[in-house]
């Protein structure tokens, strides 16, 4: 899980996916980051990550990366699933 895995370089952590079943999954292996904090799990999609309060908006994040296929994006893009332009607006 790309979330645990970059976490001891960070004070404060987010994993974040659209199933309940991953986040489920990611809650009971837990983690914790650099700064010592547990690890933050939350159902939500790539473009609402911008609303998480505790990112504070312009500039709260240090690394937004995302541990999924290629494959899996280029079909969501094609059935038109994911906003491609809103999550990049949402990411920078």
């Amino acid at each position: 899980m790309v979330t645990r895995d970059l976490a001891s370089e960070f004070d404060t952590v987010f994993g974040v996916d659209s199933g309940r079943e991953m986040i489920a999954a990611a809650e009971g292996l837990g983690g914790r980051t650099g700064g010592g904090k547990e690890i933050r799990y939350l159902v939500g999609e790539a473009e609402e990550v911008g609303e998480i309060e505790e990112v504070g908006g312009v500039g709260g994040v240090d690394l937004v990366t995302a541990g999924t296929a290629v494959s899996v994006w280029f079909y969501l893009i094609l059935m038109r699933t994911v906003n491609v332009p809103t999550w990049y607006r949402e990411a920078c």
